[in-house]
């Protein structure tokens, strides 16, 4: 890990860069600029590393001043054996460092490492409050949107830099964290990214990758065929097994909407859970488990959907560190033990222990949908508990997350709660 040479460049605009890179450089600069004191994993494609090195130097100079101070963080595997290591050095550097180049990567990366950073993407964002610039080549671009497709769907943006291109770059995404879209945001993403599969250059396994972020973010809007159009484009120009999981899964996820609960059941089991156990992957394999208790909670086989929660999901999630996951198992938990009748009994002590940290994770992350639905089922919690001042602070920060979300339905849930509790506060008023 090296800091950048201060010294301000003499060609500290970008100017001498060709047309094309000096529109990139530009919007590079621009992008840095609009997040200050916030994470954003920005993606520099650039093969021709004297050109990368030029660009760095440039931005640097060009970015000095205020909170911007830049520093790189060079891979390497004598120094970085893991990615637990790269984040602690990003960590240390976000605390006086406006933006950090991260240089090495298309010779550090691999199917691993990927996977590590995609895991732990979350942490990174709350502890890394910077730009993260991110250089890599054509090849290694592709990999990580086929490999670690959650981290993929979290850039803020690509910008191509190409020493013998005149090419325009392609128009900015919205610079948000997906946790944190509101409808009107997922939507200009949707859009975006329907653009940019029009562009002629766009390789095949990030064409199934846009397809995937597609299938998910309408289906969060409700657009239901539009999802599943995007899924099923998505499993049939998948190249591997993974990335044809992770589609049928979306497939699953529709058909379980629907309530075509035999179906989604089937894929789960034989087109999902095969494939996770044959590559190792542990993670997808718990989320699969977790989607399975799911259904089986539906069916009403309440008991065996509680014990894969607590026995094959939560494990998981704890010895990889995925505290968002964490967070929302521990809702279902609640959810679970409910519905089996456990707030009239001794589990009532459980069943609050489990949502009040669910809620606690949430708010430290800055999840709005976990904040959203573990906040309306704690406020209903506290009030059965004799607790309703506690539950109505808890119950505004719930509403203001499905407002953010644009979730109507949960909303209204919660405002009809509120007017529950508020009525049972004025019965118990009026009595005392």
């Amino acid at each position: 890990m090296t800091e950048p040479d201060q010294t301000p460049s003499a060609q500290a605009s970008g100017d001498a860069l060709s047309p094309g890179c000096q529109e990139s450089f530009a919007r590079l600069a621009k992008l840095i600029r609009a997040r200050p004191g916030k994470f954003q994993l920005l993606i520099a494609d650039c093969r021709d590393e004297p050109l990368r090195d030029r660009l760095i130097q440039d931005l640097d100079a060009a970015l000095q001043g205020g909170d911007r101070h830049t520093a790189q963080l060079r891979l390497n595997a004598r120094e970085y054996p893991d990615f637990a290591a790269v984040e602690r050095t990003l960590t240390a550097l976000a605390q006086t460092h406006g933006a950090i180049h991260m240089t090495g990567g298309p010779g550090w990366f691999d199917a691993a490492r990927w996977a590590e950073f995609n895991i732990r993407r979350e942490s990174v964002a709350q502890r890394v409050k910077a730009s993260l610039l991110l250089w890599l080549d054509p090849e290694s671009i592709a990999d990580l949107a086929k490999t670690a497709i959650d981290l993929w769907a979290w850039r803020a943006a690509v910008v191509a830099f190409d020493a013998l291109s005149e090419r325009l770059p392609l128009p900015e995404p919205d610079i948000r964290i997906i946790d944190d879209r509101t409808r009107a945001e997922r939507t200009a993403r949707i859009e975006f990214l329907h653009q940019t599969l029009l562009e002629p250059d766009v390789p095949d396994d990030m064409r199934t990758g846009f397809a995937l972020e597609i299938g998910d973010l309408a289906a969060s809007l409700g657009r239901i065929a539009d999802a599943e159009t995007a899924y099923r484009n998505a499993a049939r120009t998948a190249t591997d097994e993974r990335t044809r999981a992770f589609a049928v899964g979306g497939i699953a996820d529709i058909l379980q909407a629907r309530g075509q609960l035999d179906e989604a059941l089937r894929i789960r089991r034989e087109e999902q859970l095969p494939v996770y156990d044959r590559l190792g992957d542990v993670r997808s394999r718990a989320v699969t488990m977790g989607q399975i208790a799911d259904i089986l909670q539906a069916r009403g086989q309440l008991d065996e959907a509680l014990r894969i929660r607590r026995e094959e999901e939560l494990p998981v999630y704890d010895r990889l560190g995925d505290v968002r996951s964490r967070a929302v198992t521990l809702y279902k938990i609640a959810d679970s033990l409910i519905e089996l009748g456990g707030l009239g009994d001794a589990r009532a002590q459980a069943i609050l222990d489990a949502v009040s940290e669910s809620f606690t994770i949430a708010r430290q992350l800055n999840l709005p949908d976990v904040v959203a639905y573990a906040g309306a089922l704690l406020a209903m919690v506290l009030a059965r508990a004799g607790r309703a001042s506690e539950a109505f602070p808890i119950l505004d920060e719930a509403e203001a997350a499905f407002t953010i979300l644009g979730d109507v339905a949960g909303l209204e849930r919660a405002k009809q709660l509120r007017q529950t509790l508020t009525a049972q506060a004025g019965q118990q008023a009026t009595n005392g």
